[in-house]
């Protein structure tokens, strides 16, 4: 996913596995374009973070992709993580349901 800010241009990307029973989302980020094709891309300088889904939870792939992008993006400055929840959500907006 292309993630434009004022800052730059960045590319996420989120793949989901199950190890050993239990299902992981990682989530890598990083400026600029990807050093290859392949995923991950091995680009360097990548910011990756992994969400774990314990085995009483239901899997949602948007949840994992939130969790594990969060957790990528600790390190980046509060102006910067910003604006990439802004061009995040604007890719994938928040869809409210009732509750029954």
């Amino acid at each position: 996913m292309i993630l434009d800010t004022s800052e730059g241009i960045y590319r996420a990307h989120s793949k989901h596995e199950r190890k050993n029973g239990q299902t992981e989302t990682v989530c890598s980020v990083h400026q600029g374009r990807c050093a290859s094709n392949a995923r991950p891309c091995g680009t360097p300088d990548t910011l990756t973070g992994t969400a774990k889904l314990s085995k009483h939870d239901v899997f949602c792939r948007a949840t994992g992709r939130k969790v594990a992008f969060t957790k990528a993006l600790a390190s980046l400055p509060r102006e910067l993580r910003r604006a990439l929840w802004q061009s995040y959500l604007a890719q994938h907006p928040v869809v409210r349901t009732k509750a029954a």
